[in-house]
């Protein structure tokens, strides 16, 4: 096991692109002198909802949608509603209206759910109170895909909008009113690189004993990288229903231990509700003790905190842009279903070097070199 050259091949990686091809159609414009209304449907509380919301507002200002306006800070990263009821109330547009009334949450709870697709399939057959709805999750976009309603979905943060059957292929969704962005190759980017930059000889992975524990993974991906580089994998199943978020948390942190003593090289930490800021300082210092690198799934958030690194697909800023330029190509009359699902989007490398002083070494330059964020010190929640 030792620290390896970067090859042009990941070096290539970093800065290659998925094609794309953007429309002009993104002109403020009214509808038919009225304001277009947005609503927003979550599938319950998560940090990065808050931070994709936000960038999306702030690329529809950048469009000229929106008057420009600094954002308030708000102290519960997972409280969108507050940013919603905010921006519905202070934000200035002549052109959209985030409604305040338009904002649900199923709090990750089946039964709350199950009450809100039936309540909301009525209203939406019959009046819908928005001319587009951003879904927040694989469940809240399936629950609005799966309805027989017309009102365009832009369907966000799911980790495979393929798999789960939120779209229909990687090109197209293959519906006039949905819209998710598709980005087919992220894990085996992550993946590779990880294994690129520390050799192991094997990889322990934690998720949830179902399907889509195994889809939100990328336990496909995982096999088949696995499989062409030639480490092993090392599965530890944890429980993934926020309904019983202390077991969940219990879980992956009994898994960290389990695969730390079954000795593997590294590990890659995948979307796990049991996986959060205010626990990932404990679930990190196993891994430090044992000298076993981290790889987070989701994102920089992780890697503040102790995570080794990451392979984001994109920049949170370049995301809100792309996403606001999709509602602007709605709004200007460009059905969802037309609009291609893959853009380009430069990877960035995230790292802590803070992490690198538990271990018996140090990070090379030329990894160091094509670092876009570099953390020297782990922070605490």
């Amino acid at each position: 096991m030792m620290w390896r050259r970067i090859s042009v091949s990941i070096v290539a990686l970093i800065y290659s692109f998925v094609a794309w091809s953007q429309s002009d159609k993104t002109t403020p414009t009214t509808n038919d002198g009225i304001r277009w209304r947005i609503g927003y449907y979550e599938s319950g509380p998560l940090s990065t909802y808050q931070t994709t919301l936000r960038v999306t507002l702030q690329g529809l200002m950048e469009l000229g949608w929106i008057e420009p306006q600094m954002f308030p800070k708000i102290d519960n990263p997972l409280d969108t509603k507050e940013l919603w009821d905010w921006a519905a109330t202070e934000l200035q547009s002549d052109y959209i209206e985030l409604v305040p009334s338009a904002f649900w949450s199923a709090n990750w709870d089946a039964s709350q759910r199950e009450d809100l697709q039936e309540s909301l399939l009525s209203l939406f057959q019959t009046a819908a109170p928005v001319d587009l709805i951003i879904t927040m999750g694989t469940e809240a976009s399936l629950d609005f895909v799966q309805m027989d309603q017309a009102v365009p979905i832009l369907s966000m943060e799911s980790p495979d909008p393929l798999k789960f059957g939120i779209v229909q292929s990687i090109e197209f969704s293959g519906q006039d009113n949905v819209f998710a962005v598709m980005l087919p190759n992220r894990y085996r980017d992550q993946l590779e690189l990880f294994y690129e930059i520390y050799e192991f000889d094997s990889m322990g992975i934690i998720f949830e004993d179902s399907e889509n524990g195994q889809i939100m993974s990328a336990y496909e991906d995982v096999q088949s990288t696995a499989l062409g580089l030639g480490f092993k994998v090392k599965i530890c199943h944890a429980q993934n229903d926020v309904r019983y978020l202390s077991n969940a948390k219990s879980d992956v942190y009994d898994c960290v231990l389990e695969l730390a003593e079954e000795g593997v090289e590294g590990v890659y930490l995948t979307q796990q509700r049991g996986l959060t800021t205010d626990n990932v300082g404990d679930l990190v210092n196993i891994l430090h003790t044992n000298g076993i690198p981290s790889f987070s799934q989701q994102g920089a958030e992780l890697v503040k905190y102790g995570v080794l690194l990451t392979l984001e697909p994109y920049s949170r800023k370049e995301l809100g842009a792309f996403y606001a330029s999709v509602i602007a190509q709605n709004f200007n009359g460009v059905p969802l279903g037309e609009i291609p699902l893959k853009k380009e989007f430069r990877a960035r490398v995230v790292m802590n070097i803070g992490v690198s002083e538990r271990f018996d070494f140090e990070i090379p330059f030329d990894i160091r070199s094509i670092a876009d964020t570099i953390y020297r010190t782990i922070l605490r929640p």
